[in-house]
């Protein structure tokens, strides 16, 4: 008896297509920063320009970007400037910033802050990698690298309040200091 109807052949599931990401969440801290503007660097020019996903931060400096249409945003640095009479430091709740300055994390971060702003600086000016820029300021500043790329505000109680309390102090002074960018240029 020949039964041709025991086929071997293997069915094949179809996969399903991952959904394009539509949204990039951001968080930007000096203090938690609130009506600043975030944005996508697509050209990595630090500029703002009308076809690169942009909005302003809510409280806890939190951000949604719209990334509709973009392929692999976490290509791409982000920017957060914080405006004179505009941008609110949730560490003084109802003040504005006393002046303008610029924020920038490495392509792949979810947060900006002085600490990612050096660290994209280092990348940036010597070509060396995000983890070995990471390394580096961690030493330099004599905390751990973790702390230099996450939320180290309020929002997050799993971290050593003591490293945060030395992450955020060293955040303040560099914004205090006067060494970010006060403008794109």
């Amino acid at each position: 008896c020949n039964d041709d109807s025991s086929n071997n052949t293997a069915v094949e599931t179809p996969q399903p297509n991952p959904q394009p990401q539509t949204t990039m969440s951001v968080t930007a801290i000096d203090g938690y920063l609130n009506k600043a503007t975030v944005w996508l660097d697509l050209d990595r020019d630090y500029q703002l320009d009308a076809n690169e996903p942009n909005v302003k931060s809510g409280d806890k400096g939190l951000a949604e970007l719209d990334v509709t249409g973009i392929d692999n945003p976490e290509q791409y640095p982000i920017i957060v400037k914080a405006v004179t009479g505009e941008t609110v430091d949730e560490d003084n709740p109802g003040v504005t910033v006393t002046k303008d300055f610029i924020m920038s994390a490495p392509a792949g971060s979810e947060v900006v802050s002085p600490l990612t702003t050096m660290v994209d600086m280092k990348v940036r000016s010597e070509g060396i990698p995000v983890e070995q820029a990471v390394e580096d300021i961690a030493n330099m500043l004599g905390i751990e690298a973790e702390l230099l790329t996450e939320d180290y505000g309020d929002n997050n109680p799993q971290i050593d309040t003591v490293a945060v309390k030395l992450v955020q102090q060293s955040a303040k002074s560099i914004v205090s200091a006067g060494v970010l960018p006060n403008n794109e240029d």
